[in-house]
């Protein structure tokens, strides 16, 4: 089921918060959560809450659209709906996702808040991005297993059926484990191999030299066979 949004909705205006209401109420992706003719009242209600998308006059007695906007959570978008056109500027200036300019059909209505909804759409998808971005991996070390954080790997390095880890703020691991079984494990954009017997941490490199690769105060050879994916890497 499509996630619905949470709307607010301040004009001075009774008729107009009254027409934009009956708008919101006809589009099953919103939920009008409050609507406002009072701009100070609709600021601390706003202040409180998290709101997706705000529908908000420009020109209203004590404290007008912009200023209002001024004081908002930066996530919440705003559509400004006014009957005054010089005011396009100083709202797009303010990041505002549109302008409506009363009086406005359904349809522009249903423009403007498609167009909020991608935002959000997409700002969720990338937030979502980041939370599930892997963190870790598990090894098996003395019969019990052990978390090993993937930011403090510096480069890992491959003896026989052998593998120790190297970091940068703590004791190296040792476990049996091949280089390439556990190089499918490390996200690709993170990890490369530069070597048969070593895997570096791509942010880690502080140096390159000819077939040599300086992580930290180690140094490290880049076989020919790896090279060229490496250099295209640090590019």
């Amino acid at each position: 089921m499509e996630r619905t949004y949470s709307i607010v909705v301040v004009d001075d205006e009774k008729l107009a918060t009254r027409l934009i209401a009956k708008f919101c109420n006809d589009d099953q992706r919103l939920e009008l959560i409050a609507q406002f003719n009072d701009s100070l009242e609709a600021l601390q209600f706003l202040q409180k809450n998290e709101v997706d998308i705000l529908i908000l006059d420009i020109e209203m007695p004590e404290l007008n659209g912009l200023e209002l906007t001024k004081r908002l959570d930066a996530k919440t978008k705003i559509i400004f709906s006014t009957a005054y056109e010089n005011f396009a500027l100083d709202g797009f200036n303010l990041s505002a996702i549109d302008y409506l300019l009363k009086p406005y059909s359904p349809q522009r209505f249903t423009t403007a808040i498609d167009k909020a909804i991608y935002l959000l759409q997409l700002e969720n998808k990338n937030t979502s991005d980041i939370s599930e971005k892997q963190t870790h991996i598990v090894v098996k070390t003395n019969y019990m297993k052990q978390k090993v954080e993937l930011n403090q790997i510096v480069f890992i390095e491959s003896f026989d059926d052998y593998i120790t880890f190297h970091f940068e703020e703590k004791e190296s691991i040792t476990i049996r484990k091949t280089l390439k079984t556990v190089l499918e494990e490390l996200p690709k954009n993170d990890f490369l191999r530069i070597h048969r017997s070593y895997v570096i941490a791509l942010d880690k490199v502080s140096g390159y030299q000819k077939n040599k690769v300086f992580m930290g105060n180690k140094e490290l050879p880049v076989s020919s066979a790896y090279k060229n994916e490496f250099l295209s890497k640090l590019d």
